[in-house]
């Protein structure tokens, strides 16, 4: 797991779900992301993150992530954006 750019003391691995921390990017744009390697092909059922509240440290406001792109690497190296057919869901390649 990794990430784009951390925050002090909170790095990807505190973005899991399980634990008490988040990840938090330490520069605030739409450019900054989670990379996380599956071992092999699954199924995902969803996506779910968690955001901070009105303890951050930055201005005390809830910070927390409005909206998600998913790309998909097949093993190639090149990574292809997630979307949604009529009636389906599967990756556009």
């Amino acid at each position: 797991m990794s990430a784009t750019s951390s925050y002090s003391g909170k790095g990807p691995s505190n973005g899991l779900l399980n634990n008490n921390g988040y990840w938090k990017a330490n520069t605030n744009n739409a450019n900054q992301y989670l990379q996380i390697t599956l071992d092999s092909a699954m199924y995902l059922s969803g996506i779910a993150s968690k955001g901070c509240h009105s303890s951050c440290p930055r201005d005390g406001s809830p910070q927390y992530v409005k909206a998600y792109k998913l790309d998909i690497d097949d093993g190639s190296g090149t990574f292809v954006s997630y979307k949604v057919n009529v009636g389906s869901i599967m990756v556009q390649v």
